[in-house]
């Protein structure tokens, strides 16, 4: 009995190891659809999660960045001081709004709009990293004869390099001879193709809607085509990154995702082939179309950080769109001068003087006794310029009564 029970456990530890192994494997957009027993209410999250995900880097950060940041400010600022003023704040609520929506997106936006612009008037190879620059260049150089032709041709001259190339790293070089012909051959019809389709939109990308005619889902399927494929020829499958594409130039690897390279490719092909029908053929027109790119790539990036930089300069400014800040609103004075009203709190702090103010004290306090006497209803509200190190609250205060404070501090003082 214990010799049959240890082989059941045994069997059952191997099939757990079986199970594990098979969802390591599993192609990344499978694995979000993989049920792990929630429904219902209790799986709200999750597909919420998902179907924020789905949205891609941008859009995941904007609706987090709205939800969990920028509506609780909204409505701590739509009831700021109510429990003084008894009504609504609209003023500090409006004013959040417009801080906030306008200063979260555009992180995002500034950057996809300067690099639209720089690969419409630059070249598409601006958005291609610089080691990827020189690696697919050397890649062309290798291989393709130049010549003055459509992208569409020039694709099918240097695409087919590139994928072999790709391929034969994803299976360890097992893939070769015909039968990786073959391979690269099926992968550069999909390529095409996808290429030829037009996109899923965003709002159906977050639902997560099929469309199978669409870019989006025809890359989906090929993505997982490399992935299977990388399987097939890699024994520990469940430690290995069966989404990475790597490059092999002069001895260096070069890596990022299958669908990464697939977009370097293509924009790296498309402004090769547009240099190509605007300055001929020439022997070196590669090597300075590499370079050209290497250094508009590194000016992209640093024109970019900086218009960033600029516009996080410019958000201070928006916190200041009032001459009052209304989040002030119950805590102020609304009958003194706009001038003073930043720097006026309602306060029964006493100030606290200390020895050097108590000869400037008396002069301001002796100054404002001059005039005609103030009466008791009359309330003044005196600024002392702080030294530093000193620390000074301002209260409302008759003259009288800050001229009879400063003289006795003085003469504590005098006395110690």
């Amino acid at each position: 009995m214990k010799i049959t029970a240890s082989h059941t456990n045994t069997h059952q530890y191997k099939n757990s190891l079986s199970q594990n192994n098979e969802q390591a494997k599993m192609p990344r957009h499978e694995k979000d659809n993989v049920s792990f027993g929630f429904s219902g209410i209790a799986g709200a999250p999750v597909a919420i999660m998902d179907t924020i995900a789905r949205g891609g880097v941008c859009a995941t950060f904007c609706i987090q960045d709205f939800f969990g940041l920028i509506c609780p400010r909204i409505a701590t600022g739509f009831f700021r001081n109510k429990d003084i003023t008894h009504e609504y704040n609209y003023a500090e609520a409006a004013e959040v709004s417009i801080r906030e929506i306008a200063t979260g997106p555009p992180m995002f936006i500034i950057p996809m709009v300067g690099l639209a612009m720089f690969k419409r008037f630059i070249g598409k190879a601006c958005d291609v990293p610089t080691d990827f620059i020189k690696g697919l260049g050397h890649i062309y150089q290798g291989n393709v004869a130049l010549q003055d032709g459509s992208a569409e041709a020039l694709k099918r001259l240097f695409y087919p390099h590139v994928i072999s190339e790709a391929l034969k790293n994803a299976t360890n070089g097992e893939l070769e001879g015909d039968a990786l012909k073959a391979k690269t051959a099926e992968f550069l019809d999909a390529i095409l193709k996808i290429e030829d389709s037009k996109p899923k939109s965003i709002w159906k990308k977050i639902r997560n809607i099929e469309m199978p005619e669409s870019s989006t889902d025809k890359m989906g399927a090929l993505v997982n085509k490399f992935v299977e494929l990388g399987k097939q020829h890699t024994e520990k499958a469940a430690s290995a990154d069966f989404h990475s594409a790597k490059l092999v130039v002069k001895g260096e690897p070069i890596k990022c995702t299958f669908e990464q390279l697939l977009a370097h490719m293509k924009n790296f092909t498309e402004d090769m082939a547009n240099v190509v029908h605007k300055n001929g053929t020439g022997h070196d027109i590669v090597s300075k179309f590499v370079k050209n790119r290497v250094v508009m790539r590194n000016t992209t990036n640093a024109a970019l950080m900086l218009a960033v930089i600029a516009f996080c300069l410019k958000i201070p400014s928006m916190y200041q769109l009032h001459k009052v800040n209304p989040g002030l609103k119950g805590l102020i004075d609304d009958n003194e001068p706009a001038n003073n009203r930043p720097n006026t709190i309602k306060t029964t702090q006493a100030p606290v003087v200390s020895k050097p103010l108590i000869p400037q004290c008396t002069q301001t306090a002796a100054a404002l006794a001059q005039p005609a006497p103030v009466t008791a209803p009359t309330v003044q509200y005196i600024s002392i310029v702080q030294p530093p190190n000193v620390n000074v609250y301002l209260a409302p205060f008759k003259a009288g009564d800050l001229l009879s404070q400063c003289q006795k501090a003085k003469e504590e003082v005098m006395s110690s």
